[in-house]
């Protein structure tokens, strides 16, 4: 199966806030690509919470360009592949905002193709009675 694993960090509780992203490319069962980049959110604000789960902080993302303006690479990537997250509803709904402001979303042209890996993990933890180890 080829597909593209992909995972945001946000600044805040806000969607629109990516602040980085890692890629895997995946063809044949083989890793042929991995890309990650740290991403300039809006005003460059973020909340101690989201930078206490993944360590970005704002002086790390001052010199970085933003979501829109690495929104044609980052497509050029993901385009027409299966995408595979970890809470794939939530990373899936990064891309669409982070490109304006609020609640204005981007037109992405992308395929709603995805595996939530998170679901797995639930559905596995249900039947086996062990929970997920983060």
């Amino acid at each position: 199966m080829d597909f593209v694993a992909i995972d945001f960090e946000t600044a805040t509780n806000r969607r629109n806030s990516a602040c980085a992203i890692g890629m895997t490319e995946v063809q044949n069962g083989r890793i042929i690509g991995t890309h990650f980049t740290l991403i300039k959110p809006p005003g460059n604000k973020y909340l101690s919470h989201n930078t206490a789960i993944h360590g970005t902080t704002p002086e790390m993302t001052e010199n970085a360009e933003t979501f829109t303006e690495l929104w044609p690479w980052i497509k050029s990537v993901i385009d027409g592949k299966i995408l595979v997250a970890h809470f794939a509803d939530f990373d899936r709904g990064v891309y669409p905002t982070a490109g304006g402001t609020g609640n204005r979303k981007i037109s992405t042209g992308l395929s709603e193709k995805r595996i939530c890996t998170g679901k797995h993990v639930n559905i596995n933890a249900r039947l086996t009675g062990k929970p997920c180890v983060r």
